[in-house]
Protein backbone atom coordinates (compact mmCIF):
# COMPACT_ATOMS: atom_id res chain seq x y z
CA UNK A 1 0.00 0.00 0.00
CA UNK A 2 1.43 3.60 -0.93
CA UNK A 3 2.44 5.81 1.73
CA UNK A 4 -0.48 7.89 2.62
CA UNK A 5 0.20 11.84 3.41
CA UNK A 6 -0.91 13.88 6.47
CA UNK A 7 -3.30 16.06 3.91
CA UNK A 8 -4.96 13.03 2.96
CA UNK A 9 -6.09 11.28 6.17
CA UNK A 10 -9.35 12.42 8.34
CA UNK A 11 -9.85 15.24 10.20
CA UNK A 12 -9.61 13.37 13.59
CA UNK A 13 -6.47 11.31 12.65
CA UNK A 14 -4.57 15.05 11.63
CA UNK A 15 -5.71 16.33 14.74
CA UNK A 16 -3.81 13.71 16.34
CA UNK A 17 -1.12 14.14 14.56
CA UNK A 18 -1.01 17.76 15.41
CA UNK A 19 -1.32 17.22 19.11
CA UNK A 20 1.39 14.44 18.81
CA UNK A 21 3.51 16.33 17.06
CA UNK A 22 3.03 19.38 19.55
CA UNK A 23 3.68 16.82 22.87
CA UNK A 24 7.12 15.69 21.08
CA UNK A 25 8.59 19.41 20.54
CA UNK A 26 7.55 19.97 24.37
CA UNK A 27 9.33 16.92 25.48
CA UNK A 28 5.62 15.32 26.76
CA UNK A 29 7.48 11.97 25.19
CA UNK A 30 4.54 9.53 26.96
CA UNK A 31 1.96 11.35 25.49
CA UNK A 32 3.46 11.94 21.96
CA UNK A 33 4.06 8.16 21.78
CA UNK A 34 0.33 7.81 22.53
CA UNK A 35 -0.97 9.98 20.10
CA UNK A 36 1.12 8.97 16.84
CA UNK A 37 0.12 4.83 18.36
CA UNK A 38 -3.46 5.90 18.15
CA UNK A 39 -2.91 8.02 14.64
CA UNK A 40 -1.25 5.03 13.25
CA UNK A 41 -3.65 2.23 14.40
CA UNK A 42 -6.30 4.50 11.94
CA UNK A 43 -4.19 5.27 9.47
CA UNK A 44 -1.07 2.68 9.29
CA UNK A 45 0.49 4.10 5.93
CA UNK A 46 0.78 7.47 7.87
CA UNK A 47 4.78 7.41 7.42
CA UNK A 48 5.08 10.78 8.75
CA UNK A 49 3.17 9.81 12.32
CA UNK A 50 5.36 6.59 12.46
CA UNK A 51 8.45 8.20 11.82
CA UNK A 52 7.44 10.50 14.52
CA UNK A 53 7.10 7.91 17.08
CA UNK A 54 10.11 6.27 16.52
CA UNK A 55 12.00 9.69 17.43
CA UNK A 56 9.61 10.02 20.20
CA UNK A 57 10.34 6.32 21.66
CA UNK A 58 14.48 6.94 20.42
CA UNK A 59 14.31 10.16 22.54
CA UNK A 60 12.74 8.20 25.39
CA UNK A 61 14.77 5.21 25.31
CA UNK A 62 17.86 7.30 25.61
CA UNK A 63 16.71 9.86 27.80
CA UNK A 64 16.42 6.56 30.19
CA UNK A 65 19.44 6.11 32.90
CA UNK A 66 21.34 3.01 31.41
CA UNK A 67 22.22 -0.44 32.84
CA UNK A 68 24.33 -3.31 32.21
CA UNK A 69 21.13 -5.10 32.51
CA UNK A 70 18.95 -3.19 29.98
CA UNK A 71 19.78 -5.69 26.70
CA UNK A 72 18.22 -8.64 29.37
CA UNK A 73 15.23 -6.52 30.57
CA UNK A 74 14.68 -5.64 26.99
CA UNK A 75 14.23 -8.94 25.73
CA UNK A 76 11.93 -9.94 28.88
CA UNK A 77 9.43 -7.15 28.17
CA UNK A 78 9.90 -8.04 24.04
CA UNK A 79 9.18 -11.51 24.77
CA UNK A 80 5.28 -11.43 25.04
CA UNK A 81 4.79 -8.95 21.88
CA UNK A 82 6.83 -11.07 20.00
CA UNK A 83 5.06 -13.99 20.91
CA UNK A 84 1.64 -12.22 19.93
CA UNK A 85 2.92 -10.70 16.78
CA UNK A 86 3.73 -14.23 15.66
CA UNK A 87 0.40 -15.97 16.44
CA UNK A 88 -1.20 -12.68 14.52
CA UNK A 89 1.10 -13.55 11.70
CA UNK A 90 0.51 -17.00 12.03
CA UNK A 91 -3.33 -16.51 11.64
CA UNK A 92 -3.18 -13.99 8.72
CA UNK A 93 -4.65 -10.92 10.81
CA UNK A 94 -1.62 -8.92 9.85
CA UNK A 95 -3.54 -5.50 10.85
CA UNK A 96 -3.49 -6.73 14.42
CA UNK A 97 0.03 -8.43 13.94
CA UNK A 98 1.47 -4.87 12.91
CA UNK A 99 -0.26 -3.21 16.22
CA UNK A 100 1.63 -5.69 18.33
CA UNK A 101 5.38 -5.43 16.43
CA UNK A 102 5.26 -1.58 16.96
CA UNK A 103 3.99 -2.10 20.81
CA UNK A 104 8.09 -3.94 20.82
CA UNK A 105 9.32 -0.89 19.47
CA UNK A 106 8.15 1.37 22.40
CA UNK A 107 10.13 -0.99 24.35
CA UNK A 108 12.91 -0.65 22.47
CA UNK A 109 13.11 1.10 19.24
CA UNK A 110 16.41 -0.18 18.65
CA UNK A 111 16.73 -3.49 19.39
CA UNK A 112 17.41 -5.20 16.09
CA UNK A 113 15.54 -8.54 16.97
CA UNK A 114 12.56 -5.83 17.30
CA UNK A 115 12.77 -4.04 14.53
CA UNK A 116 13.02 -6.97 12.01
CA UNK A 117 10.16 -8.50 13.60
CA UNK A 118 8.17 -5.39 12.93
CA UNK A 119 9.47 -4.69 9.15
CA UNK A 120 8.13 -8.61 8.84
CA UNK A 121 4.87 -8.03 10.39
CA UNK A 122 5.06 -4.74 8.16
CA UNK A 123 5.44 -6.54 4.88
CA UNK A 124 2.94 -9.17 5.78
CA UNK A 125 0.19 -6.80 6.17
CA UNK A 126 0.95 -4.39 2.73
CA UNK A 127 3.48 -1.88 4.09
CA UNK A 128 6.55 -2.36 2.58
CA UNK A 129 7.54 1.52 3.19
CA UNK A 130 6.70 1.35 6.74
CA UNK A 131 9.39 -1.77 6.99
CA UNK A 132 11.84 -0.15 4.74
CA UNK A 133 11.29 3.42 7.12
CA UNK A 134 12.04 1.48 10.03
CA UNK A 135 15.41 -0.22 8.95
CA UNK A 136 16.92 2.66 8.08
CA UNK A 137 16.40 4.45 11.07
CA UNK A 138 17.84 1.41 12.89
CA UNK A 139 20.71 1.59 10.04
CA UNK A 140 21.45 5.52 10.97
CA UNK A 141 21.96 4.38 14.90
CA UNK A 142 23.69 0.68 13.94
CA UNK A 143 24.82 0.82 10.40
CA UNK A 144 27.13 -2.16 10.63
CA UNK A 145 24.33 -4.57 11.98
CA UNK A 146 24.68 -7.65 9.22
CA UNK A 147 20.54 -8.69 10.25
CA UNK A 148 18.95 -5.47 9.16
CA UNK A 149 21.22 -4.46 6.75
CA UNK A 150 20.93 -7.83 4.95
CA UNK A 151 16.68 -7.40 5.71
CA UNK A 152 16.75 -3.64 4.49
CA UNK A 153 18.90 -5.00 1.00
CA UNK A 154 16.12 -7.18 0.29
CA UNK A 155 13.44 -4.75 0.93
CA UNK A 156 14.53 -2.33 -0.75
CA UNK A 157 14.82 -5.17 -4.20
CA UNK A 158 11.30 -6.21 -3.46
CA UNK A 159 10.41 -2.57 -4.08
CA UNK A 160 12.37 -2.00 -7.13
CA UNK A 161 14.69 0.36 -5.25
CA UNK A 162 18.17 -1.20 -6.74
CA UNK A 163 20.24 1.43 -6.36
CA UNK A 164 19.70 0.88 -2.58
CA UNK A 165 19.60 -2.54 -2.41
CA UNK A 166 22.66 -2.11 -4.30
CA UNK A 167 24.69 -0.07 -1.92
CA UNK A 168 23.42 -2.48 0.77
CA UNK A 169 24.69 -5.53 -0.35
CA UNK A 170 27.93 -3.44 -1.00
CA UNK A 171 28.30 -2.49 2.96
CA UNK A 172 27.53 -6.24 3.65
CA UNK A 173 29.99 -7.53 1.30
CA UNK A 174 32.59 -4.70 3.08
CA UNK A 175 31.81 -6.02 6.42
CA UNK A 176 32.10 -9.69 5.53
CA UNK A 177 34.10 -10.05 2.43
CA UNK A 178 34.51 -13.81 3.19
CA UNK A 179 31.22 -14.34 3.08
CA UNK A 180 29.89 -16.35 -0.10
CA UNK A 181 26.41 -16.01 0.21
CA UNK A 182 26.83 -12.61 0.85
CA UNK A 183 29.10 -12.03 -2.19
CA UNK A 184 26.53 -13.69 -4.52
CA UNK A 185 23.79 -11.78 -3.44
CA UNK A 186 26.03 -8.28 -3.94
CA UNK A 187 26.93 -9.31 -7.59
CA UNK A 188 23.02 -10.11 -8.54
CA UNK A 189 22.53 -6.87 -6.67
CA UNK A 190 24.98 -4.92 -9.07
CA UNK A 191 23.60 -7.12 -11.79
CA UNK A 192 19.80 -6.40 -11.55
CA UNK A 193 20.77 -2.35 -10.62
CA UNK A 194 22.65 -2.33 -14.16
CA UNK A 195 19.85 -4.34 -15.73
CA UNK A 196 17.50 -1.80 -14.64
CA UNK A 197 19.77 1.21 -15.59
CA UNK A 198 19.57 -0.49 -19.10
CA UNK A 199 15.65 -0.16 -19.32
CA UNK A 200 15.70 2.67 -17.78
CA UNK A 201 18.38 4.28 -21.05
CA UNK A 202 16.48 2.44 -23.62
CA UNK A 203 13.19 3.78 -22.66
CA UNK A 204 14.46 7.28 -22.67
CA UNK A 205 16.18 6.52 -25.57
CA UNK A 206 13.04 5.63 -27.55
CA UNK A 207 13.80 2.14 -27.84
CA UNK A 208 11.86 0.42 -25.41
CA UNK A 209 8.60 0.54 -23.70
CA UNK A 210 8.66 1.18 -19.84
CA UNK A 211 7.77 -2.01 -18.36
Amino acid sequence: MAEVMIEEVAQPVRDMYNRGFAALERGNLDYAIDLFSSSLEVEPGLLQARRCLRAASIQKKKGSKPSPLDPVISGIKCFPFHCKTWMLGVTKKYDKALIASEQLLQVDPLRAASVLTFANAAEAAGFPEAAIQTMEIMREHSPDNIKVLRSLADSYLEVGNTQASRDCFEKLNDLRPNDLEITKAYKDAMARHSMDRGGWQQTAEGEGSFR
